[in-house]
């Protein structure tokens, strides 16, 4: 990932599921970012249900254990 040029979320997520260290670390990230935010709705509304969609699911095997983690973290039980 270091010496594309261009960078997409697309590139990004690719190369976080093909193991690239420096992509896992920024979709772990991202994964705690939105897992705080997630964590926050939870807090308010209490959904049965949370979809994330789009481009970030390719790199799903990195991004959910670190939402998954933020929101066991900072929802209320």
């Amino acid at each position: 990932l270091a010496k594309q040029e261009e960078m997409s979320i697309e590139s990004i997520c690719e190369a976080a599921a093909n193991g690239d260290p420096l992509a896992v670390d920024v979709i772990e990230k991202l994964g705690g970012y939105l897992g705080s935010a997630i964590a926050i709705v939870i807090n308010l509304f209490n959904p049965g249900k949370i979809l994330i969609g789009g481009v970030i699911n390719q790199a799903k095997d990195v991004l959910y254990p670190a939402v998954r983690r933020c929101i066991e973290e900072q929802s209320l039980p």
